[in-house]
């Protein structure tokens, strides 16, 4: 019996897909368009974020003509101390009764007139290099002024009257007894509650809310002026040899370290 041959067929092999037309073209321009409008939002939004930063850290105070110096230099020559004692015998009395006289003025009223930032004269220029001392006491009358808030960063506006408005001793008359005011003679604890290097004008609930509190207790709300702050303290404790327990030096270098961040 003759065995019949099956026909041979060939095997076909797959041949690979060809690329689509498609995805032979170029990316479409409507493509192109949303990747560069996605590029320039994430720009923007970096941008937005640094200069938003910047603007908290970068202090804009009116007390330019204290020439402050950087924070390395007063930090070396801070006398520190371990921490805070108390010492018995404090009272504001200590420093005088209430404030002393700038001329036909209160210190209080200089220091208001010194803080408007709208002079009604040359005399009150905010950057003056110490207080007015007006001659006439209708000058002390402090109405339709605005003064500047550092701690708050902001303007306060004073119409008829300035009870809202407290005259800070950024360097706390207590904290000065404790670290160092309660050795010193009468007449140079009234020259140091006077002097205006350590006031600043603020709204009445921060003076209340900072008491004698240093930086590592209490920093002001806004945080631009927090190393500016620290400096002010520095700058006082330097100028009167006053001590700064040491986790207050560390706030405050913490303060200045993060704004030389944006600063540098």
């Amino acid at each position: 019996m003759t065995a019949q041959l099956m026909p041979l067929t060939r095997t076909k092999t797959a041949e690979p897909e060809k690329p689509s037309a498609k995805s032979d073209r170029p990316h479409s321009v409507g493509t192109l368009i949303y990747r560069a409008f996605l590029l320039l939002l994430s720009i923007a939004t970096i941008t937005a974020l640094v200069m938003g930063a910047w603007s908290k850290l970068n202090p804009t105070t009116y007390d330019n003509a204290l020439m402050l110096p950087e924070w390395q230099e007063l930090e070396n020559q801070l006398i520190t101390t371990p921490q805070r004692q108390k010492i018995p015998g404090y009272e504001r009395d200590r420093f005088g009764r209430g404030w002393g006289q700038q001329g036909a003025c209160s210190t209080r009223e200089a220091v208001l007139l010194a803080s408007n930032m709208q002079p009604r004269s040359e005399e009150y220029r905010r950057h003056s290099n110490e207080l007015p001392q007006p001659t006439k006491p209708e000058s002390c009358k402090i109405k339709n002024i605005e003064i500047w808030d550092e701690y708050a960063g902001g303007s306060i506006s004073i119409v008829d009257s300035a009870r809202h408005v407290d005259i800070d001793h950024i360097f706390p008359l207590s904290a000065a007894w404790d670290l160092g005011a309660h050795s010193w003679e009468q007449t140079r604890r009234q020259d140091f509650a006077n002097d205006y290097r350590n006031l600043v004008p603020t709204d009445a609930s921060a003076n209340r809310e900072k008491s004698d509190s240093l930086p590592n207790e209490w920093m002001p709300s806004d945080v631009s002026a927090h190393c500016w702050y620290a400096r002010r303290v520095a700058y006082i404790a330097v100028l009167y040899e006053l001590s700064i327990p040491e986790p207050d030096v560390e706030r405050m270098n913490k303060a200045c370290r993060l704004f030389g961040l944006f600063a540098g």
